[in-house]
């Protein structure tokens, strides 16, 4: 039997996982290698605002990501002033984002 090696597994399902999303939520290879030249392994991605800076999110997503607490989010929920699934789609693709950049 074959045997597949740790880094050759480790390549598979992070392909697999790229391949799950949907492609305007991919980081793409020229942003991947500015991050890369610019940030090294000790930098903090959160303080070199590489969210923001990626271009996925749209400022009305970024907005319900960084400035509401859960129970803030709750009550605009619940008064209508946000959907259910713009909050959910916003943290989905914080996610997406954050699962490339770690990955």
């Amino acid at each position: 039997m074959l045997q597949t090696s740790w880094e050759e597994k480790v390549a598979a399902k992070r392909a697999s996982c790229l391949e799950a999303l949907p492609n305007d939520w991919r980081l793409t290879k020229e942003f991947l290698e500015t991050i890369n030249a610019n940030i090294d392994s000790s930098s903090n991605l959160i303080q070199n605002n590489v969210i923001q800076r990626c271009g996925i999110l749209s400022a009305e997503e970024l907005k319900i990501t960084e400035l509401y607490t859960a129970s803030e989010l709750v009550k605009e929920i619940g008064e209508r002033r946000l959907s259910a699934e713009k909050v959910t789609i916003a943290f989905s693709k914080r996610a997406a984002v954050a699962g490339q950049l770690v990955s």
